[in-house]
C-alpha cells in the first residue's frame, strides 16, 4: 500500500495497492480508501492508476493518472471522465486550494521533468514555466493559495500566486534553500509556517578493489600523507 493523499476532512487515506510488493512498478493498480483511525480498506470503484492520485479540496472529486492520461472521478469512484493526455509520463497531481486548477509533473524521453497545469474542466493544458530549462517537479500550494513551492536543482523554489488588490504577482521563481543537502518534494504545513521535504546528501569515497579477497578497501586510509583530488557527484571536485 502506497499513500497517495489524505482526505480534506483528514479522516481517510487514499492508497495505491501494488502487486508483488513492487513499489516502483508503473502498471495501473487499484485505488483503495482506508480510515485514518483504523478499519477495513475498501476498493474505490473500478479505478486504477499508475502515477498518482489526489482528492479535490471539496472532497467531491479526485484526480488520478493512468498511463499518459489524467482522469477525474467522483469521490466514490463513479462518473469517470478523461481530463487530458500529455506527450510524456505524468505523475504527482496536486489541486490548487480553490479547486480550479491541477498541477502535475511530466517526464520526457530525455529524463527531464517539468511541471504542467490544467484547469478543472480540462482546458488550458500547458507547461507552467515555458522558459525554465532546468528540471523541476514535485510542487505543492500553501493552504492559503498564496505560494506554490517546488523542487529544482536539489533546492526548494517558490512562486507567488496571490497578491493584494494593487499588487502584481511576480511569475519569477525565488530560491528558498541552498547548501550541500539536496531537497525534493516540498509540502507546506497546514499553517503555512514550515515546509516539509525529503533531503539527501551524496557522499563519495575513493576505494580500491582487491581481486584476491574480492573486497573493496578505502584508498585514502592507506596513504595518510597524500591528498587525492577526484570528481564529486554534485558539487565539483573534492580533496
Amino acid at each position: 500500500m502506497i499513500v497517495q493523499d489524505i482526505s480534506p476532512d483528514k479522516t481517510e487515506l487514499l492508497l495505491l495497492k501494488r502487486g508483488s510488493g513492487v513499489s516502483l512498478d508503473t502498471r495501473p493498480s487499484p485505488l483503495w480508501v482506508v480510515p485514518v483511525l483504523g478499519g477495513a480498506p475498501r476498493r474505490l470503484g473500478e479505478l486504477v492508476e499508475s502515477a498518482g492520485a489526489a482528492w479535490a479540496p471539496d472532497g467531491q472529486e479526485l484526480i488520478y493518472i493512468k498511463g499518459q492520461e489524467l482522469h477525474v472521478a467522483k469521490s466514490d469512484g463513479t462518473e469517470v471522465r478523461r481530463l487530458g493526455v500529455v506527450n510524456g509520463m505524468p505523475s504527482g497531481p496536486r489541486w490548487s486550494p480553490d479547486g480550479s486548477r491541477i498541477r502535475f509533473d511530466v517526464g520526457d524521453a530525455s529524463q527531464s521533468v517539468s511541471i504542467w497545469e490544467v484547469s478543472r474542466d480540462g482546458t488550458n493544458l500547458r507547461p507552467l514555466f515555458r522558459a525554465w530549462h532546468e528540471t523541476h517537479c514535485c510542487g505543492s500550494w500553501t493552504a492559503d493559495g498564496r505560494y506554490f513551492v517546488f523542487s529544482s536543482r536539489g533546492n526548494i523554489w517558490a512562486i507567488r500566486e496571490k497578491t493584494g488588490r494593487f499588487q502584481r504577482a511576480s511569475r519569477e521563481p525565488v530560491q528558498l534553500t541552498t547548501g550541500p543537502m539536496q531537497l525534493f518534494g516540498p509540502i507546506p504545513s497546514p499553517d503555512g509556517k514550515r515546509i516539509f521535504a525529503t533531503g539527501w546528501q551524496p557522499r563519495t569515497e575513493l576505494v580500491r578493489y582487491d581481486s584476491k579477497s574480492g573486497q573493496f578497501s578505502p584508498t585514502l586510509e592507506e596513504f595518510p600523507q597524500k591528498r587525492w583530488i577526484f570528481p564529486g557527484t554534485a558539487n565539483g571536485w573534492h580533496t
